[in-house]
């Protein structure tokens, strides 16, 4: 009896090594800060941490508050996994710095936001953040309901 041929072998081994490589880095990606690129990022994190379920994140601002570039103020409607819509505001007194969230109707009432991180984003690396969101999403989903 013969085994598989070694071009065969070694394909299976650098496919092992391509995917061992990419599960590598998604996980990497998942331990290092999140990177918060507007102000709904820093909201869906908010949120994230305190274990609010949440399908939808919009912001409505006044012809006002959007031509002012020194505070940032805009409602905030966020639509929870529950199908309840909770109304409140997002505010920050120094551009893209210094935010914080109210959302009343779910208990937040001077919710301190992280700040958006400065910065250029390439493909690759929104990719994997997905990737690493995606990952974590189904990861938590699952840990809840091994308990």
């Amino acid at each position: 009896m013969t085994g598989p041929p070694i071009r065969h072998i070694v394909a299976l081994v650098a496919l092992g090594s391509v995917v061992l490589c990419l599960v590598a880095s998604v996980m990497a990606l998942s331990l290092r800060p999140p990177q918060l690129r507007n102000h709904k990022d820093t909201v869906a994190y908010f949120l994230r941490q305190r274990g609010v379920s949440y399908r939808e994140i919009t912001f409505r601002q006044s012809q006002e508050e959007a031509a002012n570039l020194r505070v940032f103020n805009a409602a905030v409607q966020v639509h929870l996994a529950d199908g309840r819509i909770v109304h409140g505001w997002v505010g920050c007194e120094n551009g893209d710095r210094l935010c914080f969230l109210v959302l009343p109707g779910i208990g937040i009432h001077d919710g301190r936001l992280p700040d958006i991180t400065p910065g250029r984003t390439w493909g690759w690396q929104r990719w994997l953040d997905d990737a690493a969101a995606w990952i974590n999403t189904y990861r938590d989903a699952l840990w809840r309901n091994s308990r």
